[in-house]
């Protein structure tokens, strides 16, 4: 009897062994598959060329746009990128490309730029894409997927939606990815949010100011002072601030890890009677802006010094009824 429970416990310690070292494996097997980044859907967005599928410049995830100026015919170019190179062969891929209603499609411009077999659907303000590929190949770390000719009448994001998937791996052992949506933006004025940066495993910064607006009515040879507060969804000292006309100065206070307050100083030394218009900007990985309004009026004549000097060079003005035009 003893010969046999020691026999049993010494079963017991060898089962005990082996467990804890298979779980040690499967833990070292788990922490490896995830070393892999996530595969992203990355949009590319610029003016027309020819070569869509074989863009001069974009050779890696670092070239790609998502950001422009500009408004009208645009392209947009989806891109895969897998990080340090492809988990396994592919064999499908869906997703759904959608705009808001200042950007759409131009029909008929739509290009495949694999060697995956291709169809769409269309549904007004989206497009949903399939890519499978019989021969299952390995992909390259990044690759044009498609290529789409767009029209954009003002500011206005596109996206791809999170029900998003890739087929990797041979059937039936294959596994599906969820990948990383992107985003891009048209007609860029001063703000911008729609963006997807290339580290997969970061969201990008996103600052907010508060409020939207200031507006100053001062005398000629005068100075006041506003105040703007931003909230940033990541770290406040990775941002940067500027105004874009040189009336109006800036004190910069950061007041927690993710939040400032800027002191808007405006001087109207130098300037013109009339409306003039400036922004005052906030970059982290995306950017805001609020707009600073200043009416200058007749100065005060015991404050007018003797040489009057013309307004400063960079300075825009404008009419009262052009700066209302922008709200109409």
């Amino acid at each position: 009897m003893t010969l046999t429970r020691t026999g049993l416990a010494g079963n017991h310690v060898r089962l005990v062994w082996a467990a804890g070292l298979i779980a040690l494996l499967v833990g070292a097997a788990v922490v490896q598959a995830n070393v892999q980044p996530p595969t992203m859907l990355l949009i590319h967005v610029q003016g027309w060329d020819p070569s869509y599928c074989d863009l001069p410049g974009v050779n890696r995830c670092q070239d790609i746009v998502s950001t422009t100026e500009a408004t009208g015919y645009s392209l947009v170019v989806v891109y895969m990128v897998c990080g340090y190179s492809a988990p396994s062969v592919i064999s499908h891929l869906d997703f759904t490309l959608q705009w808001g209603s200042s950007w759409g499609w131009y029909w008929g411009a739509i290009g495949n730029c694999t060697d995956a077999q291709f169809s769409y659907e269309n549904y007004g303000d989206a497009v949903t894409l399939h890519f499978d590929w019989p021969n299952q190949p390995y992909p390259p770390p990044f690759m044009p997927l498609c290529a789409i000719e767009t029209h954009a009448d003002g500011h206005d994001c596109i996206e791809i939606l999170d029900d998003a998937y890739i087929r990797w791996g041979y059937d039936p052992w294959g596994w599906d990815e969820t990948p990383q949506a992107g985003k891009a933006e048209a007609g860029v004025e001063c703000e911008y949010s729609c963006l997807l940066d290339c580290d997969p495993f970061s969201n990008p910064n996103v600052p907010q100011l508060t409020p939207e607006e200031l507006h100053f009515e001062l005398p000629q040879w005068q100075e006041a002072e506003g105040l703007l507060q931003s909230v940033e969804s990541g770290w406040a000292d990775q941002c940067s601030f500027d105004a874009t006309e040189s009336w109006v100065m800036l004190e910069i206070t950061q007041t927690s890890y993710h939040s400032h307050d800027i002191r808007v100083k405006v001087r109207t030394l130098g300037l013109a009677v009339g409306e003039y218009e400036a922004r005052v900007r906030e970059t982290c990985d995306a950017r805001d802006c609020s707009r600073i309004y200043l009416t200058v009026t007749e100065p005060d004549p015991q404050s007018v010094p003797e040489d009057d000097a013309a307004s400063p060079p960079g300075s825009r003005r404008s009419t009262w009824g052009a700066v209302k035009d922008l709200y109409r």
